[in-house]
């Protein structure tokens, strides 16, 4: 089963049609899920770890933990 978040800005009846498309064709088990957007990235997170800043309550401590282990 594949996630797929549906952004704000994104037409959900365009995302619904292409999800039976790609059911129709190749068998594909697509759920579509809102989320709540956050204004956090990838790019800041590294920025932040790299200038040794927190990134406590944007990320799971299971992962800063992961992170502070590689």
């Amino acid at each position: 089963t594949i996630l797929a978040a549906i952004r704000n800005e994104v037409d959900r009846e365009m995302l619904d049609a292409r999800r039976n498309t790609l059911k129709e064709r190749y068998g594909a088990d697509i759920e579509l899920i809102d989320y709540c957007k956050t204004d956090i990235s990838s790019t800041m997170i590294r920025t932040r770890l790299k200038n040794g800043q927190s990134v406590r309550y944007l990320l799971p401590e299971e992962c800063i933990d992961f992170i502070r282990n590689i």
